[in-house]
């Protein structure tokens, strides 16, 4: 486990906004993270140290593979706790992220292997994020937003938002979940809200909520099963 928590906390950061395959700037970190530019840099400086990262001047920041797999053990870690807070001690999932964002940084790998045990190797979080040693699912060409479905297209909701917990709270009374089929039913003019449906039911929501929820496209053959 790394030194510090804000020291994972920017290895997570790096790799959600594209560290794994590009540079990322400095400034765009910065701002995501709500720290100031100095202090990023000074961070940066630390985990080019530790061999963690690769930094360029004017071009940005990367995960090395021993930051990917140290980024790649806190997503694990994290996303363990949220199956164990939701399944085990049943806590809404429109809040163990939250929780799960105090117990990552304090679990150590014989915890983390003991806990993954004890939920029989979940594969994925409550919010649809896989779980495992390779991956971190940053990055994924399998999934796009809802919000790029065409008319009459099908596809299963591969994951949601995991860090606001109203937007979940909104997802769960309209039965928007990882695993559920969908149909876009019509996309209104002018950026109007987009129609879907599920279970025989036909939904409205913005366009705002329909780029952040995320799906894996069906072929039109599989398209009994949505719903499902």
């Amino acid at each position: 486990m790394l030194q510090s928590k804000s020291a994972e906390d920017y290895l997570k950061a790096i790799c959600k906004m594209g560290g794994t395959q590009g540079a990322v700037s400095t400034s765009a970190l910065a701002s995501r993270l709500g720290i100031s530019p100095v202090s990023v840099h000074e961070m940066i400086r630390r985990l080019a140290e530790q061999g963690l990262v690769e930094y360029t001047p004017y071009r940005g920041v990367s995960l090395t593979p021993a930051g990917l797999r140290a980024a790649q053990n806190v997503f694990r870690r994290h996303r363990l706790w949220e199956r164990f807070l939701h399944d085990s001690l049943g806590l809404p999932w429109a809040r163990v992220h939250e929780e799960a964002e105090r117990l990552e940084h304090a679990t150590s790998q014989e915890v983390s292997d003991r806990l993954a045990q004890f939920l029989n190797y979940p594969v994925e979080c409550p919010h649809g994020y896989p779980i495992g040693q390779d991956g971190c699912a940053c990055e994924d060409e399998a999934v796009r937003p809802l919000l790029e479905l065409a008319v009459g297209e099908s596809a299963e909701i591969e994951r949601v938002p995991e860090d606001n917990a109203q937007m979940l709270e909104y997802l769960d009374r309209l039965g928007l979940r990882p695993g559920v089929w969908i149909t876009m039913v019509e996309i209104a003019p002018f950026d109007g809200p987009v129609t879907i449906e599920l279970a025989g039911e036909r939904k409205a929501i913005g366009r705002p909520l329909a780029e952040r929820v995320l799906v894996h496209t069906v072929s039109p053959n599989n398209a009994e099963h949505q719903g499902g």
